[in-house]
């Protein structure tokens, strides 16, 4: 295989946005999901999908929103967005249980999934995690008229001050 190509590619519907996967190896065999880290794409796991096809397992990997060739144009990412992500390819294209393997922020999706979705993960491998202590909370949106009126007083006060 030449490059990032290996696998057989495809395209499911998460939500509004579309997301690229590819899957190499026996249908039959052990569901592994491979999940790439920050930067990368599932192309970064061309060597490993072909070493563990090659061993029996059938093999998926899947570009998290917003990398590789899965769509780009969102406001938010993080673990959780991923984490359904995943869920809904686990359910709709690989259709059972399976390994998670995660590369960096796919570690951290893999164990955000083990977490919230047990029944769809048969284990976790998490090669090197990111430390937790980095990811900031998603910033809690205030009610619409709390916007308005905090935009109101804003326009006040800088007509009022000189």
């Amino acid at each position: 295989m030449a490059g990032s190509d290996w696998g057989h590619q495809s395209w499911f519907q998460f939500e509004t946005w579309r997301c690229h996967w590819r899957q190499l190896g026996p249908a039959e065999g052990t569901a592994v999901v491979l999940l790439h880290g920050f930067g990368a794409s599932s192309g970064h796991w061309r060597s490993n999908a072909s070493a563990l096809a090659e061993e029996g397992y059938c093999v998926y990997a899947i570009d998290l929103l917003g990398f590789g060739a899965s769509d780009q144009n969102l406001k938010y990412l993080d673990n959780r967005l991923w984490s359904r992500q995943l869920q809904s390819f686990l359910s709709s294209v690989v259709g059972r249980p399976a390994l998670l393997v995660g590369n960096s922020i796919g570690a951290l999706v893999a164990l955000t999934t083990a977490v919230f979705a047990p029944d769809w993960v048969l284990a976790v491998v998490a090669a090197p995690l990111p430390d937790p202590t980095l990811l900031q909370p998603m910033p809690r949106r205030r009610k619409r008229w709390r916007r308005v009126w905090q935009r109101r007083l804003v326009l006040l006060v800088s007509r009022l001050l000189p």
